[in-house]
């Protein structure tokens, strides 16, 4: 007797059914257990986003209570006075029994600490821990010990960095002996940890101390952590810990314990308690600094004590759920055998549209057995040829056909959309396009820069550039992207000197043809981009933007400074120094940015520079050295024996001149000798 495939399978499910039935009474504790550890992953990790949010809440709420301390003007002209030379405030070496400086009646530091002994701040209500220094680390005022001042506090770390960053936080165990022989710490908190955080105080003329403020965690944090993650907690600072508070010390030694086994481990481990398996995670106690880490955060929390109610309400379900699948799985084989076949029609009807050139056809995945699969190998298999039509019409303008082929054959290697990756950017300029385009029509003009683009491109694409775009006498491109290269360095620089050779041939060509003369200026810059499809969803161009591109043009425009040609940055010329003979040109502050950056002038390859320029950039270097060094007048006879060697050379112009202008006028007394550009 012939069985059909619907009857089978069918019977197939049935049987199933039965083996689903009796595997689910052995599936149920492990369910259970399941759940209870996604649960208590999931609080542990609302815990440490609470964590954060906390930990700032408590610095901006020092922020806000020290802003108001310090726009009192009484309160910083106090701590200006208390910086006053320690003879004229009365101040002298630490005294042997006591560690405290002799004070005499009525001199400044005494004066202000008097004021912040009987002062009613909310500062001074909020927190324990309330620290007044000067300067120059003397101690004006300690909550914790008002009777002590003006000692030198500058073994405090936390201190320093304050004075020195503007604004610092740690956490301090209670316990810390200097500390608390400083008189820093309060009285009966050695069990405690601080969250402590200070900032300076300025006044027009600078900073003149610093005040810092403390809470106890155990009073905030610690029992906000508790009620939230329903955990034993504890809260770590070096060697020093906080634990939730038990009866049994043996209990509370023993979470300790088990925290300090975990270290920094940011995943849930598994631990034995009390005869209990607990779930552990740490978490870092965020500072003030991105990524900055304060201490650290361990959860415990026992398993068992969530299993229990898990496993109460499935055994109950558990009847129902097995009389359900029963029912269920008969159901579903008699729809699934009646739509089986269905898939299989629809991807032959899409084959068929292929075959025909319809790349935009889509099979429907509405399961994942092997239909399913096979459906989905089927839409990969068009997306796969619709994404070599795309690489093919989105590069095959402005890459080598080799790489193009490269791409094609290994897709993997290609990312189109936005991705962080490390490139070389080269931006050029034309000289002499006004002169160029005077007196020329539209058509002889485009002709002209065609003929120029075109050697440019090939010797771009040549060293495996991407040509980025064309924008009226400009080129710019970058190497590195999308095909990775880890020489992309070395490619960029070469391809520069390459875009001058270029420049330098043509040249010759149009100087023959009565044409006027052209030069170009090159930036080569590297660094961190983004790199991918950038525009409207009607329109997109694989680019790249970052400050490191900006940084490339504004090189570019920064050769007119300098009558250079050919400038890069100090990031191009990383492990490709031996490849090309360079000049330092300078240290820039270019528009736009704060951090300066140093420049160079590319000479050409090893190898293929005339010795007259070696001994000029050699000496230049010289020059450079006693410009930096503010000796000005021995820099310019050095500049000038350069000008001696070649009367063009345009770096030793700029700094003659500007040795004449600092001789005239010297510079400021911070002068870093970085030279800051005002246009781009």
């Amino acid at each position: 007797m012939r069985i059909s495939f619907r009857i089978k399978l069918d019977i197939a499910f049935l049987l199933l059914s039965f083996v689903l039935v009796a595997g689910a009474v052995f599936a149920a504790r492990y369910s259970a257990n399941l759940a209870a550890r996604e649960k208590i992953d999931r609080d542990f990790a609302r815990t440490a986003a609470q964590l954060e949010r906390s930990i700032k809440a408590r610095l901006d709420g020092f922020d806000e209570v020290a802003a108001a301390a310090l726009g009192d003007r009484l309160f910083r002209s106090q701590i200006g006075n208390t910086n006053q030379r320690d003879a004229d405030a009365g101040l002298d070496e630490p005294s042997a029994d006591n560690g405290l400086d002799e004070t005499p009646e009525n001199s400044p530091l005494e004066e202000a600490h008097g004021t912040f002994a009987g002062a009613d701040l909310p500062l001074f209500q909020r927190y324990p821990i309330v620290v007044i220094v000067n300067a120059g680390s003397a101690l004006v005022f300690s909550k914790a010990d008002p009777t002590r001042f003006g000692i030198a506090v500058k073994s405090v770390p936390l201190i320093q960095r304050i004075l020195k960053e503007g604004k610092a936080a740690e956490i301090w165990p209670g316990k810390d002996p200097m500390l608390k022989q400083l008189g820093l710490l309060p009285d009966g908190a050695d069990d405690d940890l601080f969250l402590v955080t200070g900032t300076v105080i300025a006044t027009d003329a600078g900073t003149v101390g610093a005040v810092i403020a403390g809470e106890a965690l155990s009073q905030g944090l610690l029992p906000e952590l508790e009620q939230l993650s329903n955990a034993e907690v504890v809260l770590r600072s070096g060697d020093a810990f906080l634990a939730t508070k038990s009866a049994d010390p043996v209990r509370s030694a023993l979470v300790i314990e088990a925290a300090r086994s975990m270290a920094t481990m940011q995943v849930m481990h598994e631990h034995k308690l009390f005869g209990q398996s607990f779930l552990g995670t740490a978490a870092n106690i965020p500072g003030l600094e991105e990524k900055s880490v304060l201490g650290n955060v361990y959860l415990l929390r026992s398993l068992e004590s969530e299993i229990g109610p898990f496993n109460a309400r499935l055994q109950t379900a558990l009847l129902y759920v097995a009389i359900g699948a029963l029912v269920l799985s008969l159901i579903v084989a008699m729809i699934l055998s009646s739509r089986l076949t269905r898939p299989l029609s629809l991807l032959d009807k899409a084959v068929r549209k292929v075959r025909t050139g319809d790349l935009s056809v889509k099979v429907p995945v509405t399961s994942s057995d092997e239909i399913g699969e096979l459906a989905n190998s089927f839409n990969e298999m068009t997306e796969g040829l619709k994404q070599r039509d795309q690489i093919k019409a989105t590069f095959k303008r402005y890459l080598a056909p080799a790489v193009v082929e490269e791409m094609l054959k290994n897709p993997e290697k290609l990312q189109l959309g936005g991705e962080d990756r490390e490139l070389s950017i080269l931006f050029s300029d034309l000289v002499g396009f006004t002169s160029l385009s005077e007196g020329r029509k539209a058509s002889e003009l485009v002709a002209l820069l065609n003929e120029y683009f075109d050697e440019v491109g090939q010797a771009i694409v040549r060293r495996g550039g991407t040509l980025d775009k064309f924008a009226g006498d400009s080129v710019m491109c970058f190497f590195g992207a999308p095909i990775e290269q880890l020489d992309h360095r070395a490619r960029a620089l070469l391809s520069a000197i390459d875009h001058l050779r270029v420049v330098d041939d043509v040249q010759k060509r149009w100087r023959a043809l009565g044409r006027p003369i052209i030069d170009c200026r090159i930036g080569v810059n590297s660094g961190h981009v983004v790199v991918g499809n950038i525009g409207s969803r009607d329109g997109q161009d694989y680019t790249v933007i970052g400050d490191a591109v900006n940084l490339a043009s504004r090189l570019e425009g920064a050769n007119k400074e300098y009558g250079t040609r050919l400038m890069v940055s100090e990031d191009s010329l990383s492990g490709v120094e031996n490849l090309v003979h360079v000049r330092e040109l300078d240290s820039l502050r270019v528009k736009g940015k704060a951090i300066p950056v140093r420049v160079f002038e590319v000479l050409g390859e090893r190898g293929q520079v005339a010795e007259l320029q070696l001994k000029i950039a050699a000496q230049f270097g010289q020059g450079l050295a006693l410009y930096r060094a503010q000796k000005f007048s021995e820099a310019k006879a050095v500049f000038d024996q350069c000008l001696a060697l070649n009367a063009d050379d345009g770096p030793s112009k700029t700094f003659a001149a500007r040795c004449v202008e600092f001789l005239q006028e010297p510079p400021e007394a911070n002068w870093d000798g970085v030279f800051k550009m005002t246009s781009k």
